[in-house]
């Protein structure tokens, strides 16, 4: 039954290869005219039809899907009352001050040389004025490494603690 479906499909220039079905009519590969396939057509072949349903890859429906309006869920409206009397309490926020000082302090635990070669890596110090800070640090206690914006201030102090080194950042007041 298999033959005889091969070379029906055949015939019509439809054999699945996926099957793993080939024909084996000697004339199942020849082209045929247009009018031959449209005969076969006409008269119909339920096994083919059959075998080609086996063959075929699964077909899946589609599901039609419309928009719908949902609805909108504002925010709800708040409005403040100011009663006569009552005291009204602000939220303030601190304002962060425009300069920081890089302060660093004395550590036993490192030497000197390698304090000042960190501060001429990490805060770009030339030598010499980062000997100077390392020297009033290891005698005064603290020294202060320079003055700068927040951002350039934090990065400078975590890339000293990341060495090992004592340093904190101190906001400078505007009186100073």
């Amino acid at each position: 039954a298999l033959d005889s479906m091969a070379a029906a499909f055949a015939l019509v220039g439809r054999v699945p290869r996926a099957c793993g079905v080939q024909a084996s009519h000697p004339q199942a590969h020849r082209d045929y005219s247009s009018s031959k396939r449209y005969d076969w057509a006409q008269r119909g072949c339920l096994a083919g039809s059959a075998f080609l349903a086996a063959c075929s890859q699964p077909t899946f429906s589609r599901t039609a899907r419309r928009a719908v309006d949902m609805p909108v869920k504002e925010p709800p409206v708040t409005t403040t009352v100011a009663i006569p009397g009552a005291k009204v309490e602000e939220e303030t926020r601190q304002k962060r001050a425009d300069e920081y000082r890089l302060v660093l302090y004395n550590d036993p635990l490192n030497k000197r040389e390698y304090v000042a070669r960190c501060l001429m890596t990490i805060c770009l110090l030339k030598e010499g004025d980062a000997y100077q800070v390392m020297m009033k640090a290891h005698k005064e206690g603290v020294a202060v490494v320079g003055t700068y914006a927040f951002e350039t201030a934090e990065a400078y102090c975590e890339g000293l603690k990341a060495q090992g080194l004592s340093v904190d950042i101190i906001p400078v007041d505007k009186d100073d």
